[in-house]
């Protein structure tokens, strides 16, 4: 069924029968701008193309196919360069746009520092530290991060074909502190994709910070919607403290106004200067073997109006196709952190199977309902009909609730029907990040000294802060190593994460599950485990497998994020996976991959409630599976359902729930109460990639552990024996007399060898057996 599905969605993805042809979009009601005001602002490109028509002057033609404008697609396109290759990448993260979580060496300076001297990304490294020191900086940054033999490394492990980039655009066109501080950046550009062509590897350039911020996150550049709150906080000790998440925002599309909800205005300075670097990276880069293509921006927050994005995505391929008619060009469509996302009611419509809202208790992570805009009624017939365009998303679980393994597993597989259903909607989808981590415990992944309010949901795991990657006999950097003598330090954001007492925290373990139906031994355990009871190795080896299999194997492709990390933290970190064996080497379309979802596709699991729940949620969750099935039912009986009744009725209306709509996105979890667990099913050892990877149980364990003991007894007495009767006289002659009184202790007192072994030289024998 997978290769069906895989054939046919890659033949809608170049038919240009996609999908219906989409409509001239529509302004944004509440963005504050007219169209008229839109039109005048456009981009106008100039090029050597000839008009297709001239009466209709919407129609331009291109190197392989006519582009119309109007309605943003195209036409009579020649399939010069079809997508048939699949993507197997890894990012270069942290080096030309910096994130603290990821190079934390170089924010380490920034701790117990006040207001005004503090670098969280990018633009206030450079604000902080000046040009001049923070160039310097960066420049021993820039050539130990990222180097020719790591390249090499990848390339020839085997299964890395190409490399996602991430770009800022100060780059190409510097502005305010960057001035300076980034001078030299784009020769290290250079160098990589030389070194990507010499190993033979291609080179996706990823646009991923733009002026002002397109989400407001660290990894645009720029920390965007920040307030220091220090004069709140003169009690009890004068602390320095600001606030990011809840009042982040993002004004790289304009003025957003957090009372409405929408842009007041639409920054066109802004979509312009990014235009403008476009076409400065497509005139650097055109005829450089390695680039793959280009993707004009990373990660636009959820609130851009997408009216506003599709038109900058459509003017920046017409840019690209100008001048590179080979270059592909990737759209970034969402970012899939799967949250769990809570509202008051679920009404699913059966004939669009499209879930229309979600309980207070459950809500599936699905794409379209999460944060980045993900999903075949807003990207479907986008550009249909133009060649070499794909769409990015990222699939995280780093920010799902805690559950036991089998959850993630099935969640892994579960993306492909995604990610087929844009495929046959769309075309082309690449999976541009992605990751093995299961919590948020990263140091600093949710920004530095900050966290997500709520997050992380468990204890982390504490490991001692790696040593600088950038150190070495001639070069020590500023506030590394980090001191060992210090709690965490400040300044202190609204979440907590950061060194304490030389310890970084990182991802926590998986332990061996005592019940493997019920089980939640993962949660309620410590964060490091036991050596005999870690199962972390086994759980993300078969994790691994799992998402590789979901994301290559109906889609274009992956890019692991990231290819490194400062801190040893594998379940972000490419190089660090491979090493430990959770990611395999060689060529991953093995039979290992290919079979790595076949539980998981058969259906082998079903939705139960977990033991330990309060009755009132329980109760709840039954209802809410009870209303999406048919909201007018009587479910009064559900309140006089108590116990171990209780509960398997939760069983039978949480598994018809998910089983019916598993397809569609939904997940187990029924705000944190459900979970999923294996089905008594008879199959074959082999189908089951996790116990692939774990160590089988010793059913003689216990019979071993008893002989152990009772030998260690036995050797114990005869050690204690000889050595009474070698010291003790009196012990010896008391032994020796109640010898002499059988056959078998006179025939032993007369040997040589007894004798010599067990009788101190001083003592008469003789006279003892004569009494």
């Amino acid at each position: 069924m997978r290769f069906l599905l895989a054939s046919s969605a890659f033949a809608l993805a170049f038919s240009g029968r996609a999908a219906v042809a989409s409509s001239p979009p529509d302004g944004n009601a509440g963005d504050g701008v007219d169209k008229k005001e839109s039109d005048k602002t456009k981009l106008v490109l100039e090029s050597d193309v000839t008009k297709h028509n001239a009466d209709d002057s919407d129609t331009t033609q291109y190197k392989h196919f006519l582009a119309h404008n109007k309605t943003m697609t195209c036409f009579a396109d020649e399939h010069a360069t079809p997508f048939n290759n699949q993507i197997r990448g890894v990012n270069l993260g942290g080096w030309l746009v910096l994130e603290p979580w990821i190079t934390p060496s170089l924010f380490y300076q920034f701790l117990s520092q006040p207001e005004g001297e503090v670098g969280m990304d990018t633009y206030s490294f450079c604000e902080v530290l000046g040009p001049e020191e923070g160039n310097r900086q960066l420049r021993r940054h820039w050539d130990t991060w990222v180097t020719e033999d790591i390249i090499k490394q990848l390339a020839e492990g085997g299964a890395v074909n190409s490399l996602r980039l991430p770009v800022g655009d100060f780059m190409y066109a510097p502005y305010g502190p960057y001035v300076g501080c980034t001078d030299g950046a784009l020769d290290y550009v250079d160098l990589v994709l030389d070194w990507a062509h010499e190993y033979g590897l291609s080179v996706l350039i990823d646009i991923h910070a733009h002026k002002d911020s397109q989400n407001g996150f660290d990894n645009s550049g720029k920390t965007l919607g920040f307030e220091w709150t220090s004069t709140l906080n003169v009690y009890p000790r004068n602390l320095v403290t600001f606030q990011h998440w809840p009042v982040r925002t993002a004004e790289w599309m304009g003025t957003f106004d957090r009372h409405a909800g929408n842009y007041s205005h639409i920054n066109h300075d802004n979509i312009n200067h990014s235009l403008r670097v476009i076409q400065k990276i497509v005139d650097a880069y055109s005829g450089h073997p390695a680039v793959l293509g280009l993707e004009p921006v990373n990660e636009p927050w959820e609130k851009t109006p997408i009216d506003r994005l599709k038109r900058f995505y459509w003017e920046g391929y017409l840019i690209v196709k100008r001048t590179n008619p080979y270059w592909k060009y990737i759209m970034h469509g969402t970012l899939l952190h799967l949250v769990t996302v809570h509202y008051f009611s679920m009404i699913i419509n059966p004939k669009r199977k499209k879930i229309m809202a979600c309980t207070v208790f459950f809500c599936p992570s699905v794409p379209h309902l999460d944060s980045f805009r993900f999903g075949p009624d807003i990207w479907g017939g986008f550009m249909e009909g133009c060649p070499d365009r794909a769409l990015d998303t990222h699939i995280y679980q780093a920010w799902l609730d805690p559950a036991n393994h089998e959850t993630f597993f099935a969640n892994a597989c579960q993306q492909k029907k995604n990610i087929a259903a844009m495929e046959a909607a769309f075309g082309p989808i690449i999976v541009g990040e992605w990751s093995l981590a299961t919590d948020n415990c990263a140091m600093w992944l949710n920004g530095f000294n900050d966290n997500l309010p709520g997050f992380p949901r468990l204890p982390c795991k504490y490991v001692p802060c790696a040593e600088s990657y950038m150190n070495d006999d001639n070069y020590t950097q500023p506030g590394t190593p980090v001191d060992p003598s210090k709690p965490i330090q400040g300044p202190y954001g609204t979440g907590m994460s950061g060194p304490v007492w030389g310890l970084c925290p990182v991802g926590r373990d998986w332990v061996k599950e005592t019940d493997p139906k019920f089980g939640l031994d993962y949660v309620h355990t410590p964060a490091e485990a036991p050596p005999r009871h870690d199962d972390t190795d086994a759980v993300m080896s078969a994790l691994a497998l799992k998402k590789i299999n979901a994301f290559s194997g109906i889609g274009h492709g992956f890019y692991f994020w990231n290819f490194r990390t400062d801190i040893d933290e594998p379940h972000w970190s490419y190089m660090a996976a491979l090493e430990k064996g959770w990611i395999p080497e060689g060529n991953l379309n093995s039979d290992l991959v290919n079979t790595a979802c076949r539980k998981e596709d058969a259906g082998d699991y079903e939705c139960i409630c977990k033991r330990d729940q309060l009755e009132a949620n329980v109760q709840n969750g039954v209802k809410a599976a009870l209303n999406a099935e048919d909201s007018t039912q009587d479910m009064t009986y559900v309140d006089d359902l108590h116990g171990d009744d209780l509960f398997d009725e939760a069983d039978k209306q949480f598994n018809a729930f998910w089983q019916k709509n598993r397809a569609i996105g939904a997940t187990c979890d029924f705000g944190g109460i459900a979970t999923l667990a294996e089905v008594n099913v008879t199959y074959a050892e082999d189908d089951d990639i996790y116990s692939y990877y774990e160590v089988p149980e010793d059913k003689y364990a216990t019979l071993k552990l008893c002989l152990v003991l009772v030998g260690g007894l036995l050797i114990g007495g005869l050690v204690g024996f000889f050595v009474a009767m070698r010291v003790n006289k009196n012990f010896n002659k008391s032994v020796v007399r109640r010898m002499k009184s059988t056959r078998l202790g006179r025939s032993m007192i007369n040997n040589k060898t007894f004798r010599s072994s067990f009788v101190p030289q001083d003592m008469n024998y003789e006279e003892i057996l004569g009494n």
